[in-house]
């Protein structure tokens, strides 16, 4: 699952109804994260050393982050689940919780200024994982890709590109790379530089 994470921009899971008959979708497409998790067969991720559920934003955020754990030591006993912008209800974590106790959640605060509230939907959920005493944040900063520095930004895309600004919306700068390729960014950047973060400071504390 983490070399496919790793390499490709679309993946596909194939789940087995019976002999000669199986179904084939989109991972995204998965209806619960519960059941997700099960296909995944957790239960043998821990066997294999793995300790934590990490609940975040998106797929793409899946591979940035993953590039985060590694500079962190970290890769090999995190697992990671995209919510694909879905904030989960009660009902959802606590499916989850009884196929691992451990959870943890990062989702992107999306806020277009400083001090700007969370979205009702994501208030809510933290308030949730809080009182299910599930680690969790949400980014100081809009997302994930208002992290990386225009240094690093322009080592990896070119002279032409910048950093955006803390609360600038990606699609907003020109020209501006994809969501998919911040996981380059991820990877150039210094572990320092991500310890300074709150991102760094809350994975290294799982």
């Amino acid at each position: 699952m983490g070399l496919a994470r790793a390499a490709a921009e679309r993946i596909h899971s194939v789940h087995r109804r019976a002999d000669g008959d199986s179904e084939l979708r989109l991972l995204e497409n998965t209806p619960r994260l519960s059941e997700l998790l099960g296909e995944l067969s957790f239960s043998s991720h821990q066997e294999l050393g793995y300790e934590y559920v990490l609940l975040v934003e998106g797929p793409t955020d899946v591979k940035a982050i993953q590039q985060f754990l590694r500079k962190l030591g970290k890769d090999h006993i995190i697992v990671l689940l995209p919510l694909h912008g879905h904030m989960p209800k009660t009902d959802e974590l606590e499916e989850l919780l009884r196929i691992s106790p451990r959870l943890a959640a990062i989702i992107d605060s999306e806020r277009e200024a400083a001090g700007a509230p969370l979205r009702k939907d994501r208030a809510g959920f933290l308030e949730l994982c809080a009182a299910k005493h599930i680690p969790s944040m949400s980014l100081s900063l809009r997302a994930i890709e208002n992290y990386f520095s225009d240094a690093v930004v322009k080592t990896v895309f070119g002279s032409a590109y910048r950093g955006l600004e803390p609360y600038e919306k990606l699609n907003s700068a020109r020209p501006h790379w994809s969501k998919a390729e911040n996981w380059k960014l991820a990877a150039q950047m210094g572990t320092d530089e991500l310890a300074n973060t709150d991102i760094g400071q809350f994975l290294r504390n799982l």
